[in-house]
């Protein structure tokens, strides 16, 4: 195998196979060492030395190498943005990468990559290790042409972490669904980001607002009770019925210290007459599961079992005046 300066290339996060070239690497040694795992190819001509670690690591590096391809005529689109911008992608496909341009010309596909024409606006986002800023779609289109091409959901968890993080407002969303007009799909983008809220969290609990409206109660997120132990901020409550749902990621119980607390927050918030509904990852992939667990817990009341974590049951019919799934 040839001399080569790989070390010198080991930080940088994508190379093509000119720069390889000017580091002496030959193709035939790109190939060598990709075969040993020592180098990752992106796409045709490009590689990188780093380790990847998952595959949103490996998408954003592949996002990357696509708009370095094509010289930057072309903006990372879609969820290659929202990968770019550090914003969360649900149910997407990460083998490929979406890129726009601004002209009017027919989009194409190769392997790996998508390039659509476009009126989105532009942006740019900052890539950790990448020394410019990397030339975007702005983050509300990236939402909403995430939530057009994925499904609305997809679009809906990507705006609430932007609208938490600050990095579009609710206007600039519209602005993004009026750009839109007549893709297939944004209908139901448009119908559902009524319901943005940055007051979500975590995709999980953008999820569970959604499970949660479908049973036609009204529950508020992220509000504060306050309790005989202290003030606690519950993720979803409807007032009214004194009912209080939480998504739970289980990450926040990292030790038994973790798990004392919750248990403390939860017998204050019983205390006064609150009934705590817990919503699991895998209630939220069931169309049933969430309002199951909702009825289960309005039964509950009703039988005046109030201030309880109640069992699961089959949903039936709600109470009158309510909604199921």
């Amino acid at each position: 195998m040839p001399s080569f300066d790989l070390a010198s290339l080991g930080g940088v996060p994508i190379f093509s196979t000119a720069v390889a070239a000017d580091h002496g690497m030959s193709g035939r040694t790109l190939h060598q060492l990709t075969a040993k795992d020592i180098l990752t190819r992106l796409l045709h001509g490009w590689y990188t030395a780093l380790a990847i670690v998952g595959d949103e690591h490996r998408h954003l590096l592949t996002a990357l190498a696509a708009v370095a391809q094509l010289d930057e005529r072309c903006v990372a689109s879609h969820h290659s943005a929202l990968v770019l911008h550090g914003l969360p992608v649900h149910q997407v496909d990460l083998r490929r990468v979406y890129l726009e341009r601004s002209d009017r010309s027919h989009g194409r596909t190769r392997t790996g990559v998508v390039v659509r024409s476009g009126r989105s606006l532009r942006a740019e986002a900052q890539v950790e290790g990448w020394a410019r800023p990397v030339p975007t779609v702005s983050v509300a289109d990236a939402c909403i042409l995430s939530g057009a091409e994925h499904g609305a959901t997809t679009g809906l968890v990507a705006a609430d972490a932007a609208l938490r993080r600050g990095l579009c407002d609710m206007t600039q969303l519209a602005a993004a669904i009026d750009r839109a007009k007549g893709y297939p799909g944004i209908e139901g983008v448009r119908a559902i980001m009524r319901h943005a809220d940055g007051r979500h969290e975590s995709p999980g609990e953008t999820l569970t607002g959604v499970r949660l409206r479908a049973t036609g109660l009204n529950f508020e997120p992220q509000v504060e009770i306050e309790t005989r132990t202290g003030t606690y901020r519950v993720d979803f409550l409807d007032r009214e019925r004194r009912l209080i749902a939480e998504f739970d990621g289980l990450s926040k119980y990292a030790t038994a210290e973790d798990l004392v607390a919750e248990k403390i927050r939860e017998d204050s918030l019983r205390a006064l007459g609150y009934t705590i509904v817990r919503i699991v990852w895998r209630d939220l992939f069931d169309e049933t599961a969430v309002a199951a667990k909702i009825h289960a817990a309005l039964v509950s009341q009703q039988s005046g079992h109030t201030g309880a974590e109640v069992p699961i049951t089959a949903p039936g019919n709600f109470p009158r005046g309510l909604a199921g799934t």
